[in-house]
């Protein structure tokens, strides 16, 4: 299913099968997609500022490029996704699993990255900021051990 560029702002879409859809540039924004399947769709460059996608399945999707600023990722299965430069500035990812999940220059600002399942201390290495992030203590030890430069303000 091809939906480039679609206006689906503000839709209830809870409980939906999005397999394979094609939703890149689409505008989700405040979107509900709780419980959705989201699995091998390609999200890239769209817009879901505010989007709830509690317990989803997103796994192995292209969510580059795309902005999940304060969305609500809560319990999602994200396994295998790619979150390459996204913003996912002040996103609630509670509980999220992270399996080989790809992060490189993702913007975590203010994020909330406790009990994220299967995240490693590597694919934190590779995100854009994490200034104002929520983080276990264990990880949290060990950016400021390695990299707190990742937990500064990053430069405009």
């Amino acid at each position: 299913l091809k939906l480039k560029n679609a206006i689906l702002a503000y839709a209830d879409l809870q409980q939906t099968n999005l397999f394979r859809v094609d939703l890149q540039k689409a505008f989700l924004i405040r979107t509900n997609l709780k419980k959705s399947s989201i699995c091998q769709a390609n999200l890239k460059m769209a817009s879901l500022f505010k989007a709830d996608i509690e317990g989803a399945e997103i796994v192995g999707s292209n969510l580059s490029n795309s902005n999940l600023t304060k969305a609500n990722l809560k319990n999602c299965n994200c396994r295998g996704s790619d979150f390459e430069k996204a913003i996912l500035a002040k996103a609630n990812l509670q509980g999220a699993d992270f399996l080989s999940t790809f992060l490189e220059e993702t913007d975590l600002r203010g994020a909330n990255l406790i009990g994220v399942k299967n995240l490693s201390i590597e694919q934190l290495h590779g995100v854009k900021t994490l200034f104002q992030a929520k983080l276990d203590p264990e990880l949290m030890e060990q950016i400021k051990a390695t990299n707190p430069n990742l937990l500064k303000e990053p430069k405009k």
